[in-house]
């Protein structure tokens, strides 16, 4: 994600007339992060900056800040054809102190950065020039040095924060009098730019800066709505890429950088929110429609845990879509229609942008093993038993134990594709811990799991149940040992009295003690989100049996269990993200 200012380089649709460009001003009266001149040493120049900024605000622009010659009335300086075999070495002479002799500025990204940040090199002749490329042929990264008569720039206020490091600084030319305008932040969301001033020394006065309001308490604001935040934080458990091209979507690293802009778009300038592309990638159709979770259903087929998360986020978007509405009611004055016409576009958007895969990998999937068979292991050592226990199937763990499994496996550490397992040698005993009732680790312990030290921790399970949602903090706290001494307490009924029940899907939950005792659990989520969230959840839950029944009713034998079973795990892991934080 670039962060330098694009100025004069694209052309703007504020400033063309384009539909939309006051975008923001219908939304609301009031903007949270509204640019707003915070110095001003040049009032025309700085005004007219001010003025362009607040135009590109309002419009409906999610690109970062484009200004045009028209905007300010600047010449742009374009710079000369880098160094051959220098990507990041750019030059170009300018005139800077008005003397008719030219200087040479020599701007780099790493080229020249040594440990106290500069970003490049005012020097006086090509010769110099010259001499610092054959110097650093020998050492590419050796602080270079200052030539006679020249001096280093961009060293001083906060600036040097701001730099993008692998591209040039941004010249302008006003009234001749030069500058380099720089930016910061999510620059999609909000303005926070300097302007300041090449004057022939190594001063850089700032002359003008402008300011909007930091966005990430806005966006800490938004998150706080707990059936927003359950949205992303499912989003993020499944669209998060790693480093490169690898990830659970295989987007890149370049894919976070503008997810947090795209979530900041959507808390601060949400008229602005549009599906950005990306070259590299394509959308597997609109966030919400069939092909779309068509994909995510073949994603998540190749594992359990892949698919619990596609099913968890399912729960999420409806109430995201609802409580987003309001939100843009609260904070922007829309209407509610208006809102829930604008929060449908957002989500489905906001949907599409994190989900994204290359083209290639639209059927590119393992297929799922057979959770009961007991030689399952995958590429980092994982077993069948150890995925029963972290998907909390007491079911499938006391079966795979009764086929001759082993409880005291541990998985490798691996390094593969960019991704890096955080903590090798794991057992199943401490996935159970994690995400598991203490029903399961129980039944880890009867059939001789061992409880010691493992991957290098002295806590005996103490970080892995910290984690454990199912549990309350007195829990998680206790001994995994003693707590699966008293796991009796956790095979309580369902979430309904079995006296009364009546659907086929009931009936086999009352009859299945996994099922009881995932109902069990998901009862208890509810109890603790419904003082978060309200009294709407209660009706969601009552649809949600409904679409359960609807569902699984159908099923019969164990196809019905494993049915119920997924579906309330889901639940369950939707209800514990709405709960208290």
């Amino acid at each position: 994600m670039r962060i330098l200012l694009a100025i004069l380089s694209l052309t703007c649709a504020v400033a063309s007339g384009a539909p939309g460009a006051s975008a923001g001003q219908r939304w609301s009266p009031r903007q949270p992060a509204s640019p707003a001149l915070t110095e001003s040493r040049e009032t025309e120049l700085c005004d007219a900056v001010l003025a362009a900024t607040r135009r590109w605000f309002d419009s409906d622009l999610a690109s970062e800040i484009a200004l045009t010659p028209a905007d300010l009335g600047v010449e742009s300086i374009d710079w000369e054809t880098s160094q051959p075999g220098f990507g990041n070495l750019y030059r170009k002479s300018l005139d800077l102190d008005g003397d008719g002799e030219p200087e040479r500025v020599v701007v780099t990204g790493r080229f020249f950065r040594d440990e106290e940040g500069f970003d490049g090199l005012v020097v006086p002749s090509e010769k110099a020039v010259t001499e610092l490329i054959e110097q650093s042929l020998v050492d590419r990264y050796r602080q270079a040095p200052v030539p006679a008569g020249g001096f280093r720039f961009f060293p001083r206020y906060d600036l040097k924060l701001a730099y993008h490091r692998f591209h040039p600084l941004r010249v302008i030319r006003w009234r001749d009098r030069f500058y380099y305008v720089a930016t910061r932040g999510e620059s999609a969301a909000t303005a926070d730019l300097v302007v300041a001033r090449f004057d022939g020394s190594n001063e850089f006065p700032i002359v003008c800066r402008i300011s909007s309001e930091d966005p990430k308490p806005i966006k800490s604001e938004m998150f706080a709505v707990p059936e927003i935040g359950a949205l992303m934080t499912s989003l993020d458990f499944i669209g998060t890429s790693s480093t490169d091209t690898c990830g659970t979507s295989r987007a890149g690293g370049a894919h976070d950088h503008r997810a947090s802009e795209w979530l900041s778009l959507a808390a601060v300038r949400p008229w602005a929110f549009v599906f950005m592309d990306d070259r590299a990638l394509i959308p597997r159709g609109g966030g919400d429609t069939p092909e779309f979770w068509e994909f995510l259903e073949a994603w998540g087929s190749g594992d359990s845990w892949s698919w619990r998360e596609q099913l968890t986020l399912r729960e999420a978007v409806a109430p995201a879509r609802r409580a987003y509405a309001n939100y843009l009611v609260e904070k922007f004055g829309l209407s509610a229609r208006e809102a829930q016409s604008e929060s449908d576009m957002i989500v489905e958007n906001l949907l599409s942008s994190w989900i994204r895969v290359r083209a290639s990998d639209a059927t590119d999937f393992e297929t799922a093993p057979d959770p009961l068979d007991f030689r399952y292991v995958n590429r980092f050592g994982k077993t069948s038993l150890m995925m029963a226990a972290h998907m909390n199937r007491l079911d499938h763990v006391r079966e795979l134990l009764s086929r001759g499994a082993d409880p005291n496996a541990i998985t490798d550490s691996l390094r593969d594709c960019g991704y890096e397992i955080e903590r090798g040698q794991r057992t199943a005993l401490l996935y159970a811990a994690e995400n598991a009732s203490p029903l399961v680790m129980k039944a880890l312990l009867d059939a001789g799991a061992k409880l010691k030290d493992i991957d290098s921790t002295p806590e005996r399970g103490a970080r892995y149940l910290v984690n454990n949602p199912r549990l309350t903090p007195e829990q998680q706290r206790t001994p995994l040992d003693e707590l699966a001494a008293g796991a009796g307490g956790f095979a309580d009924a369902p979430g309904f009295d079995c006296k009364c029940a009546r659907s086929g899907v009931e009936k086999a939950i009352c009859a299945n003690e996994t099922l009881r005792m995932l109902d069990a659990e998901m009862a208890r989520a509810f109890e603790r989100a419904l003082p978060v969230v309200g009294a709407n959840l209660r009706q969601e839950q009552k649809f949600w049996n409904s679409r359960r029944a609807g569902r699984c009713g159908t099923k019969s034998g164990l196809a019905q269990v494993d049915c119920i079973a997924e579906f309330t795990s889901a639940r369950e892991r939707y209800l514990h993200r709405l709960g208290p934080r």
